[in-house]
């Protein structure tokens, strides 16, 4: 049988088969030639050809996809083929020329798709509400007439009918939306379930409320979904009267998240809570508040911190403003952690609030507050009018004292601005009554910064002596590196012998950071001969080589784009018997990639992994996947992420830093390289790593989004 199909394609092929179209009384003949269709279209043909000649087979009517004709076809689909027909089908094809024919069909198709796709989303982003269009009526139509409708409609609509807001009507043109997403496996807004639940509640229908959540627990919710679902519960169980679920999800709830009152006020807004159900509320997060991270404590302060050091000043205010909310007061230590943050930020309105409310009634404010204010506002030059203001308000106010920190503050202030005069003036009325405050050694180094700063190493020389020769005061290395490199920045070599001798006759050791200063001071002009002479005249001045130094002038040269300066230094580490840290590693990988040396720091990074004691660090790993990603070399990016990832997996104390995937994802999307891009992705989601990090959140977006857009369109 199957040598007879066999010789009839054949023979089909050389007769150049043709085209079977079907019509209202049955298969007809097509006398185009089949060589002149499309080459997508010809496995079809052969199919129906076969159709016809086939008596034992039924026979039915299909529609092909590419032609929209309607073809004679057996009861088997293409798909459906037998393995032989499949592979006669596919050979036949191969050896057939693609035509002119078949381009200008393709890109036909190709038109044709995409005004599909632009008509499939017949509801715009972003609809206006003076807009009256039905789109449901729309949807339904198109529904009825069989026209295509994507993904990205039914999300967009199912967000017109949430906006419209929810009647019985609407809810039920939700859920059915909502389930035909479901089915078709499209990426559901589950903010959306919130949005029945509350209606829900609000029409005392708490059954059909809690068989939502109930059908949610195995769904993956991010934060701020789970945070509205946790305050609706609340709601619903408060509403309900069912106070063994409320003990039990308060049990649950104990740990892991952060709730905010006034977020939970906004989430059930219209569901006629009464006054002693929030005092519950209230009494329940206070609860949580203070098992999970109490206020005024060592940790609410080192988490304030870390939210304003990942720039959410947003989330460090709404913490402190939920704490006041439920309860709690803020003493000095929060009001000031907050505050400079705030003011770090350029959050001054906030800040201003958040003093307001802290503040005590009728009392004098608290000196270490306003220091924060103070020392805020004159980090600005631009809102350093706002402080001197400040500062005019403290002096006139009998009942507040300034201290040493508000007068270092404001000489700060006004060394920023460029006005030394007046901190000077303000030096010396601050030694006076009915201040009398002695400067400490912060006070002279805040001084000394601001000499340099406003070109006057001069008196900046003179402040110094008298810090040194004053008893009371012990200089300390910050001092000594305050001179250094201001002493550098103006080539004052005497000077700076001087210092260096005086800090040996102190016992005061350099550290790392002193040789990091040295160095970046004397490599900023990117003049390699010249610093290489500083360096040289500061080894005749008596500074001792180690391998700090050499470091550091490795890593100087690699700034400065002089790779052989910098191996050869490197090559000298070695010989005066100095083993190199894997800083000097990495400098010398940066500085090899920089160059497109791809063998030197593969090199260095072979070495660095047997001759370093922990092994390649992190950094490390991270300086071979963004040198790599710059020369578009991504197989060779890609593959040090992965064994990254796999270093990681056996050390739980590191973990792949979130830079390496954003330098990956920032070269790929620029580049559109999205196959690379979506393997990057796959790897993230298969370690468990998530971002935290609002710009590689950006990038990733962008991945998922042209992934999906790219399966939607096959």
């Amino acid at each position: 049988m199957s040598a007879r199909i066999s010789s009839r394609a054949s023979l089909a092929c050389r007769r150049s088969i043709f085209h079977i179209q079907s019509t209202s009384f049955g298969p007809a003949l097509d006398y185009t030639p089949v060589a002149f269709q499309p080459v997508q279209h010809r496995a079809q043909c052969l199919f129906a050809q076969r159709s016809i000649h086939s008596k034992s087979s039924p026979k039915k009517i299909a529609v092909s996809s590419s032609t929209g004709k309607r073809v004679a076809q057996d009861s088997l689909t293409l798909s459906g083929l037998s393995r032989p027909w499949y592979s006669i089908c596919k050979r036949w094809n191969s050896t057939l020329p693609r035509t002119s024919f078949d381009r200008a069909s393709e890109r036909s198709n190709t038109e044709k798709l995409s005004r599909i796709g632009k008509d499939a989303n017949f509801i715009p982003e972003h609809v206006p509400k003076d807009d009256t269009t039905d789109y449901w009526r729309i949807y339904q139509d198109r529904l009825n007439q069989k026209e295509p409708v994507d993904d990205t409609a039914r999300l967009r609509l199912c967000q017109w009918l949430i906006d419209k807001g929810l009647t019985k009507e609407s809810v039920s043109k939700l859920t059915k939306l909502m389930g035909e997403l479901r089915r078709r496996s499209a990426p559901i807004n589950t903010d959306h379930y919130n949005d029945l639940i509350h209606f829900y509640i609000k029409c005392s229908k708490f059954r059909e409320a809690q068989s939502i959540i109930d059908g949610l627990d195995t769904e993956s919710r991010n934060l701020t979904v789970n945070q509205r679902m946790f305050a609706l519960q609340l709601a619903l169980y408060l509403k309900s009267g069912n106070e063994s679920a409320l003990q039990d999800l308060v049990e649950k709830r104990k740990t892991g998240f952060m709730y905010f009152m006034e977020q939970f006020i906004r989430w059930t807004k219209g569901l006629q809570l009464k006054d002693d159900q929030i005092n519950r509320v209230k009494a329940i997060l206070f609860d949580l508040q203070t098992s999970n991270c109490p206020p005024n404590s060592g940790r609410f302060t080192t988490l304030l911190e870390t939210l304003f050091a990942r720039n959410q000043p947003e989330e460090a205010l709404g913490l402190v403003n939920h704490t006041l909310d439920i309860g709690f007061t803020a003493n000095s230590f929060t009001a000031t952690c907050v505050i400079s943050g705030l003011l770090r930020a350029d959050r001054v309105p906030e800040a201003l609030k958040i003093w307001s409310r802290i503040m005590p009634s009728g009392g004098a404010p608290d000196v270490a507050v306003l220091n924060s204010f103070l020392s805020g506002l004159s980090q600005d030059p631009e809102r350093f009018g706002a402080a001197k203001e400040l500062w005019d308000q403290i002096l006139k106010d009998p009942m507040i004292q300034p201290d040493a920190v508000s007068f270092a503050s404001m000489i700060n202030g006004y060394m920023r601005v460029h006005d030394p005069a007046s901190a000077l003036n303000l030096w010396e009325e601050m030694q006076k009554k009915p201040h009398a405050i002695k400067p400490n050694d912060v006070m002279y180094n805040t001084l000394i910064v601001g000499l340099f700063r406003n070109h006057q190493p001069g008196s900046a020389k003179v402040f110094y002596e008298e810090m040194v020769t004053r008893p009371d005061i012990k200089v300390s290395l910050d001092t000594y590196h305050i001179m250094i490199k201001g002493l550098l920045s103006v080539k004052d070599h005497e000077t700076l012998a001087k210092v260096l001798k005086r800090m040996e006759e102190d016992g005061i050791k350099p550290n790392e950071m002193t040789f990091s200063i040295i160095t970046d001071t004397i490599f900023s002009h990117r003049d390699s001969q010249s610093a290489l002479k500083v360096v040289e005249l500061m080894t005749e001045r008596g500074t001792p080589q180690t391998a700090i130094t050499f470091s550091c002038k490795v890593a100087g040269f690699v700034n400065v784009g002089d790779l052989d300066n910098a191996q050869r230094t490197f090559e000298e580490m070695q010989q005066a018997g100095y083993e190199p840290s894997i800083h000097s590693y990495g400098a010398m990988m940066q500085g090899a990639l920089k160059a497109g040396n791809t063998e030197l720091a593969e090199q260095f990074a072979a070495l660095a992994k047997t001759r370093v004691e922990n092994g390649l660090t992190p950094v490390g790993y991270l300086i071979m996947i963004s040198g790599y990603a710059e020369l578009l070399m991504l197989d060779k990016a890609e593959k040090w992420l992965y064994e990254q990832q796999e270093a990681m997996s056996r050390d739980r104390r590191n973990s792949v830093s979130w830079k390496a995937y954003y330098t990956l994802l920032r070269v790929c999307v620029k580049h559109r390289l999205w196959e690379p891009a979506q393997r990057v992705v796959e790897s993230m989601k298969g370690t468990g790593f998530q971002s935290r990090v609002p710009k590689l959140d950006a990038l990733i977006q962008k991945v998922e989004q042209h992934a999906y857009l790219s399966a939607s369109w096959k």
